[in-house]
């Protein structure tokens, strides 16, 4: 199961989507509207993943963002020219 850092999976999110798409568009609206994000699509978890299944130092790490499924989105929306 994909989840991103709200913990909300991806399929879940998929079989409301014609629910949900309304008022997300109002939020995503009214944000660029104001020229505000709102504050719980800015977070983000950080994993360290290894780059050598072998290697346990600290310089064999790489990081790993995860946001959210709605974050992802917005950001797509936002950011097309």
């Amino acid at each position: 199961m994909t989840c991103g850092s709200d913990l909300l999976p991806v399929r879940i999110i998929k079989e409301v989507k014609c629910e949900i798409a309304e008022p997300l568009s109002e939020v995503i609206n009214k944000s660029i509207e104001q020229g505000i994000c709102p504050e719980n699509l800015k977070e983000t978890k950080l994993i360290a993943i290894q780059k050598d299944k072998n290697s346990f130092k600290l310089n064999d790490l790489r990081p790993l963002a995860i946001t959210s499924f709605f974050h992802q989105n917005y950001r797509n929306i936002t950011t097309r020219g």
